[in-house]
């Protein structure tokens, strides 16, 4: 199996096509500068931390070329629906269809991997449960892997078990 490197920084991002035999996962927030993809050995993936940035970024995510399209859904702060996101965001750029209805679309049949869990460190915001279970059943209705890292705390790596079991998958 391939090694993978956890791409974050624009410096790196010259390294990932000198390394073919290498998985890249490449986290971002800007898609504004994608010039050359896809690179057959790069994931990408943004960050995505409620309802409201579900519907920016991963319109922009899945826009892009990808050999796996990810979410990184922490800190998890609100709950997702992603039968529910409008493109371009809650009041961005879209069309309504002639009709006058609005047109909700569910990114998540492009999206192969999610990752979800809540905040660490002194100051952190609480997650509900619930919307990490949310996010496992939609991921287990669309065929996407999911992996939950932890719940919030005062510690990392704080309860990485999701109704009494751990959450590791990983795309195939």
């Amino acid at each position: 199996l391939p090694k993978q490197c956890f791409v974050c920084g624009r410096t790196e991002d010259d390294k990932m096509d000198d390394h073919p035999i290498m998985e890249n996962l490449k986290l971002t927030m800007g898609f504004h500068d994608f010039q050359g993809w896809p690179w057959p050995n790069v994931w990408l993936g943004t960050s995505v931390e409620n309802q409201k940035y579900a519907e920016i970024r991963i319109p922009q995510l899945v826009s892009v070329p990808a050999v796996v399209h990810f979410l990184s859904c922490e800190p998890l702060l609100g709950p997702i629906d992603f039968n529910d996101i409008m493109p371009g965001g809650p009041s961005g750029p879209w069309t309504a269809p002639p009709d006058g209805s609005e047109r909700r679309l569910n990114f998540l049949r492009d999206i192969e991997w999610i990752i979800a869990g809540g905040e660490s460190g002194p100051n952190y915001r609480p997650m509900d449960p619930s919307w990490a279970r949310e996010i496992r059943d939609q991921c287990k209705a669309a065929g996407a892997a999911f992996y939950f890292k932890q719940s919030n705390g005062s510690r990392s790596e704080t309860n990485p078990t999701l109704d009494g079991r751990e959450w590791r998958q990983f795309p195939t």
